[in-house]
């Protein structure tokens, strides 16, 4: 987050944000993730990526029982 007075500030807890009208803007961190799993936990591992706000990206299925999934988390 940077604040008007051009000073970097590391926010963990929303209720530590400053006055709006102080917020130049907001950043959020991401990961890439790649997961490599067996197909009986895909739709585990997908709805937990989902709820977490998870956008699948690519999703490979290998010869035997493996699947490759690529994600962007926010």
């Amino acid at each position: 987050m940077l604040y008007q007075a051009k000073e970097k500030l590391t926010i963990n807890n929303p209720s530590d944000l400053p006055d709006p009208t102080f917020i130049d803007y907001v950043e959020e961190p991401f990961i890439k993730a790649q997961l490599i799993t067996k197909p009986e936990y895909v739709g585990a591992l997908m709805k937990l990526c989902m709820d977490k706000r998870g956008i699948l990206k690519n999703q490979v299925s290998y010869l035997q029982p493996k699947l490759n999934c690529n994600l962007k988390c926010h």
